[in-house]
């Protein structure tokens, strides 16, 4: 995607890839995108942009690292990436510097160690390291202090403990200046740390709170030892999130002169996330129950089945609360197939997924959606979730219970096409997450969205 503007150069933005970072699943956006300006003279033209070249997983299971035997109980996940200063021909006539930019929630990022690779662009392989940086050892030591004007304090990055996966991360400890605090005193909420040497690795955490959106997955299965595709309750709170950028000194492009560099991210989750959101059951004594609030906190009344998130919408002005959290909805995948005319003759339709999507319209019903679930290649875990549009006259309908009764759905499913112009079978879909005899157990996955953005900066301007 290209972006013109007749402004003069500061700062450019490039948002490139978002995902979902879960612990048992993923849901991809975009994979690469561009930002570019061009400007009448006598501006100098502007063109950079980024790709995603590989991404392990987006996924992390929810254990402990690092076990009795110093062993990795999981390996780190790894986001490789190129930037460049230019893009079909046209190269920037201004020096840039290059940052990647993390954006995720504090519950997660305090769990975190993070360590960038330099690439060799034709051969792939990584020339060197940064150390690994573990994030809550260096918070910790910035937020304990309540005041804004904390002393910059030296700090190596031996006293970090070691997470790597294997000894080929052979980096040096480096000796850190950092100053700034996370306190909620603070102002702002920043942490700086810099090295002089070594990989010359810079980079800034940022608080600042939010009201975002996060699914907890639920255990879907006909009993407690069957995993059907998970039962994501869809949820919206306010809650920290840090904001990390990332520099090295080779990030920065002279003018005029056409480059590309190449880097690898190491994302290591260095201990469990105790969440209370982990240890929530769908129904029962040990479950987290869901509360409906008809005027307001103090009209909040315990609901004794959880199920009523699914079978009974809040009425207009009315909202459902979980652990905490405002109800948005939920959805889930199911397993289907490509329709018959989308193959060669003589061909069986491959299978693929669907996803319903079920979110509350404050008007007591749903507003119901479908959605592709496709790898991004044909042998890649990862998925690119794209609309569904069904064929005319398909439609899902939430039926209202009366008396007591639970609603049901139900529909005129035939086919449906998504955005990548391919035709699905929709006739055995429905939108009903415990139909078939299914029931929710216990939380599996805690979803959350991640961004990795590419932030470009005229080398020639100050950093604000």
């Amino acid at each position: 995607m290209s972006e013109k503007k007749k402004i003069p150069i500061v700062r450019y933005l490039s948002y490139l890839l978002v995902v979902s970072l879960l612990f048992t699943g993923v849901t991809f956006s975009r994979y690469s995108m561009s930002t570019s300006g061009d400007s009448t003279a006598p501006l100098s033209r502007f063109h950079c942009s980024y790709e995603v070249t590989e991404i392990s997983a987006t996924s992390i299971p929810n254990v402990n690292y690092w076990l009795n035997n110093k062993s990795a109980a999981s390996t780190a996940r790894t986001l490789r990436y190129q930037i460049s200063n230019f893009k079909g021909g046209v190269v920037s006539d201004v020096a840039v510097k290059a940052h990647l930019r993390i954006y995720l929630p504090a519950e997660m990022a305090r769990h975190l160690a993070f360590q960038v690779g330099t690439m060799n662009v034709a051969e792939g392989t990584v020339g060197s390291y940064t150390p690994e940086i573990v994030l809550d050892d260096l918070i910790a030591m910035r937020e304990a202090d309540a005041s804004q004007n904390i002393p910059q304090t030296a700090l190596n990055t031996k006293s970090f403990k070691d997470y790597y996966d294997s000894g080929v991360h052979n980096a040096a400890d480096e000796e850190l200046t950092v100053s700034g605090s996370l306190a909620e005193s603070a102002s702002p909420r920043t942490i700086s740390a810099v090295n002089q040497g070594g990989s010359g690795l810079s980079f800034t955490i940022t608080a600042s709170t939010k009201e975002a959106q996060y699914s907890l997955g639920f255990q879907r299965g006909k009993n407690e030892n069957d995993y059907a595709p998970q039962l994501f309750l869809d949820l919206v709170q306010t809650m920290e999130f840090y904001t990390i950028d990332l520099y090295l000194p080779s990030m920065e492009f002279p003018a005029g002169q056409p480059l590309t560099k190449m880097y690898i991210v190491y994302l290591t989750l260095t201990k469990r996330v105790d969440s209370a959101d982990f240890k929530a059951r769908w129904s029962g004594a040990e479950g987290v129950k869901a509360v409906l609030a008809t005027t307001d906190e103090a009209g909040k009344v315990p609901v004794d089945d959880n199920s009523v998130l699914i079978d009974s919408p809040p009425a207009e002005g009315e909202a459902y609360y979980y652990n905490g959290a405002s109800v948005l909805g939920y959805h889930f995948d199911q397993t289907t197939q490509f329709t018959a005319d989308s193959v060669q003759e003589g061909e069986t339709p491959k299978s693929t997924t669907v996803r319903i999507q079920c979110l509350y319209n404050n008007e007591g019903g749903y507003n119901i959606k479908l959605f592709h679930v496709a790898p991004i290649t044909e042998d890649s875990t990862e998925n690119y979730v794209h609309p569904i549009t069904p064929a005319q006259g398909s439609a899902i309908v939430f039926n209202k219970g009366t008396s007591g009764k639970k609603g049901t759905f139900s529909g005129n499913f035939s086919t449906g096409t998504c955005d990548q112009n391919q035709k699905i079978d929709l006739t055995n879909i429905f939108a009903h997450p415990f139909a078939e005899g299914l029931s929710a157990y216990q939380v599996l996955s805690k979803s959350y969205e991640v961004n990795f953005k590419a932030l470009f900066v005229q080398a020639s301007e100050s950093e604000v």
